[in-house]
């Protein structure tokens, strides 16, 4: 089957702040695919400019241009080694971002927020270059090029989901937790250029699918292996790689206050009907743990309404005893009691 059939990407911003640029979700025949997803940062990029014709933040232009970009690029970097992409792409997105940062500032009308944190065009971007390995056992190779809070993924019938980047923040909570934190961002691109992008490289064999998602893909799911769920679920229920990709959205977008994007691509099987097959005894078994889940979580909640229940009978019981107990208490005071 050809590999354009397994790759799709989305993005749904039905909150609002549509700072998630379209996903950049590119075959190159013959040589490997190149997903990449940019979340504009709309606080520190809360300025607005005339971008279009119309008027934008900073951080929807810087996403839409760090996107372009890359776009513009996949042919070029696709089978390049990590370092490669990285001396490829560091230099040229620092001179893209600038260059059309300067052009734009002339019409900016500056946010009301007065802040160091404040950058002009800010956005973070999670890339994958997913290629055939060149060695005997066959396989994908990896490489994954971020900045910021914007991730990649891969997910295998036998380990799960498995995030491939860590964020740049200035905390280290989402590394024990699986979600983002409250840390500021300490590493995104912008036309500052005051960024640098990390890199890293995973082998897969077998069936596998890789995905890049922004914040709002993973951030309002309850735990990594509940995404890993919605994304085995929607696979489940669907016939082609668009229905998937729209119903795996509907289920983010349910969840999420925010923004969400997702590119993804699925590799090491023949058609839809095999990756269904090769995936569904993880689904089995991720349903089986979340019933337990929900098990324990049904019991906790109606432990919580006999606890209320117990608590308001309690309160009413003490009352109760006061009123009762109340006259005698106070017998010997005598309401017309003269003060020394």
């Amino acid at each position: 089957m050809r590999t354009s059939e397994f790759v799709t990407s989305f993005a749904r911003d039905d909150h609002g702040s549509g700072e998630d640029a379209p996903p950049v979700c590119v075959e190159v025949p013959g040589r490997g695919v190149i997903l990449a997803v940019f979340d504009g940062l709309g606080g520190s990029g809360s300025s607005r400019l005339m971008f279009e014709g119309e008027q934008r933040t900073s951080a929807w232009v810087g996403s839409r241009v760090a996107a372009a970009y890359v776009a513009e690029q996949a042919s070029a970097i696709v089978d390049r080694s990590r370092e490669e992409i990285v001396g490829i792409l560091e230099p040229a997105l620092r001179a893209e971002l600038k260059a059309r940062g300067d052009e734009l500032a002339s019409g900016e009308v500056q946010s009301q927020l007065v802040s160091k944190a404040i950058k002009r065009l800010p956005t973070t971007m999670a890339l994958c270059a997913v290629r055939p390995t060149m060695s005997d056992d066959g396989g994908d190779e990896i490489v994954s090029v971020w900045a910021g809070d914007s991730r990649c993924y891969v997910l295998t019938p036998v380990e799960g989901l498995r995030v491939l980047t860590t964020d740049h923040t200035s905390s280290t909570k989402s590394t024990s937790t699986g979600r983002s934190d409250d840390g500021a961002m300490n590493n995104v691109l912008s036309a500052s250029g005051d960024f640098h992008l990390q890199a890293a490289t995973t082998t897969v064999q077998g069936p596998a699918i890789v995905l890049t998602g922004t914040d709002g893909a993973y951030d309002y799911v309850q735990s990594p292996e509940d995404l890993e769920y919605l994304i085995l679920s929607a696979l489940a229920k669907s016939t082609s790689i668009d229905e998937w990709g729209r119903t795996l959205a509907d289920a983010l977008v349910a969840r999420a206050g925010d923004d969400v994007s997702i590119a993804l691509c699925v590799r090491g099987v023949d058609d839809l009907h095999s990756a269904r097959g090769a995936f569904a005894s993880r689904l089995d078994d991720l349903v089986g743990r979340g019933e337990s889940l929900s098990a324990i979580r049904r019991r906790l909640a109606g432990t919580r309404q006999e606890l209320a229940r117990l608590e308001e009978e309690l309160n009413a019981a003490e009352g109760a005893r006061w009123e009762t107990y109340r006259d005698g208490h106070f017998s010997l005071i005598a309401t017309d009691r003269q003060e020394p």
